[in-house]
């Protein structure tokens, strides 16, 4: 990357939106089962749902993909974001 940082700070703030995000999906689920009894799962497929992209509820060709995500907590994919980030921090720095 540049010199001036500019790469560090962006991974630096995929780090943060991922852990950050993650934590706060968790709390809410967590939350909500100690008010409700009930656990509501919350997918990335989900997410896309709410997003209203027509290929969350419509997969075509793509199947498996959409299975996978379907069955992929929320807050699993935005630790991996922030896994991602963090490798990416520490080989560009």
């Amino acid at each position: 990357m540049s010199r001036n940082g500019t790469g560090k700070n962006f991974f630096g703030a995929a780090i943060l939106v991922g852990a950050g995000g993650a934590l706060c999906v968790f709390g809410w689920q967590a939350l909500t089962w100690l008010m409700t009894s009930v656990w509501k799962p919350i997918s990335v497929l989900t997410v896309l749902n709410w997003l209203h992209i027509r290929w969350s509820v419509a997969s075509g060709p793509w199947h498996d993909l959409h299975q996978f995500l379907g069955n992929t907590p929320l807050s699993v994919a935005l630790l991996g974001v922030a896994a991602v980030g963090f490798l990416a921090f520490v080989v560009f720095d």
